[in-house]
């Protein structure tokens, strides 16, 4: 089968190390090993110096626009670019002939369902967002064209052969919001390449003696220090088992744009001792952090998002305390393959719990390692989605 994998987002690169970047590659990568022909056109990567020019202009302009007349341009430009797109990506199916056409779904982007629907090309929809909820959330203010987005994600989803979706909450999301049938979607949780974990024992060594880890209890996390992750919270939970035990230290791996308040918060909380910020690390070198972690812990996440570090905190073999909600559920059995928790009292009890029973900490790791294998690789997602297509056809 010949597959064209259609990005039309302005901003997104192939090549970017982000959790989109990778999902991007992996997709691609499981689609070739199963035996298909892939062509991607990334949007993203068209046009490099135009995009590279075009946040310095934004930063100058948006202080001196009223927010309403930005944000109504902003979407105004996205349908003029979603029209272009319609002959960008017309000439590449006339020159590859795919038989089917695999887009990461974008806010306000119509061109990939309408013109597969045109030629008759099969078409699968890969949405990782509520699109449009996000773009109010983070926007600097309304758009005119509001219901426009809402009428064209409506669009998006009923015109597509599948729409695959990361989570059980953002089907009903979609289902609710526009009065779909639940055989429209296919829930395909995100996913881990086993085969790139790879752990080095020297650089594992350097880090637990680089950040005084021996003969600790090492807690984790491993991720963009943004707001949503919830870092707080296990700096809060470290102060709370601080009072009641000593050998935990916490280990945070990545960089972001709260570091700074959250080591603000370690050091008001008299818990900066047993709290190291590593700040950025190579991609390479994630694995090693990794591995020198005795428990893992994603403090919290949005309702709707697949976090991709629960997934190689699995494949690693590594206890998990994860937040209580829908997309963990969806492929995390609490108590039995790790922990669930909605605040950082919880988090606190739960890794307390952990420290004082490891054999238990393996038992969950074990359990989860299995399903991680068995489920969640990029490749079984690259089979579910075809399957599914297949079982339309009949």
């Amino acid at each position: 089968m010949k597959i064209l994998y259609y990005s039309p987002h302005p901003d997104l690169s192939l090549h970017s190390p982000s959790g989109y970047g990778t999902h991007m590659r992996e997709m691609i990568k499981a689609f070739e090993e199963a035996g298909h022909e892939v062509r991607p056109l990334i949007v993203g990567d068209l046009k490099v110096a135009e995009a590279e020019a075009a946040p310095r202009l934004r930063d100058r302009v948006k202080p001196l626009v009223p927010a309403l007349v930005w944000e109504s341009a902003r979407d105004a430009a996205l349908l003029h670019r979603d029209r272009r797109l319609q002959i960008t990506l017309e000439d590449n199916i006339q020159a590859f002939g795919p038989n089917l056409i695999y887009e990461r779904a974008s806010f306000m982007q119509c061109s990939g369902v309408e013109v597969a629907w045109r030629l008759g090309v099969r078409h699968v929809l890969e949405v990782n967002a509520p699109y449009l909820e996000e773009r109010k959330a983070f926007s600097s203010g309304p758009s005119l064209f509001e219901r426009k987005a809402r009428a064209m994600e409506r669009r998006q989803l009923s015109m597509t052969d599948r729409a695959v979706v990361v989570s059980s909450t953002l089907k009903d999301h979609f289902m609710a919001a526009h009065g779909l049938p639940e055989e429209r979607f296919l829930v395909v949780p995100n996913a881990v390449d086993p085969d790139k974990i790879v752990v080095h024992p020297d650089r594992v060594h350097a880090i637990k003696t680089g950040y005084g880890l021996t003969d600790q209890f090492v807690v984790g996390f491993v991720g963009s220090l943004f707001r949503w992750h919830g870092v707080d919270r296990l700096i809060r939970a470290a102060a709370e088992l601080r009072r009641r035990s000593d050998g935990l230290v916490v280990l945070i791996v990545g960089d972001g744009e709260i570091r700074a308040e959250l080591e603000a918060l370690a050091q008001s909380l008299g818990v900066s001792d047993i709290v190291r910020f590593t700040g950025n690390v190579a991609h390479e070198e994630v694995f090693d952090h990794i591995e020198a972690m005795d428990a893992c812990v994603m403090p919290d996440s949005n309702w709707y998002g697949s976090p991709v570090k629960l997934f190689e905190y699995g494949a690693m073999r590594k206890p998990i305390v994860a937040p209580d909600n829908g997309p963990v559920r969806d492929v995390f059995t609490p108590f039995e393959d790790g922990l669930v928790v909605r605040n950082e009292a919880e988090l606190a009890e739960m890794l307390r719990r952990l420290m004082a029973d490891p054999e238990e900490g393996a038992r969950f790791a074990g359990s989860f390692h299995r399903k991680v294998i068995e489920r969640h690789t990029w490749r079984r997602n690259a089979e579910a989605v075809l399957e599914t297509l297949a079982e339309a056809v009949v």
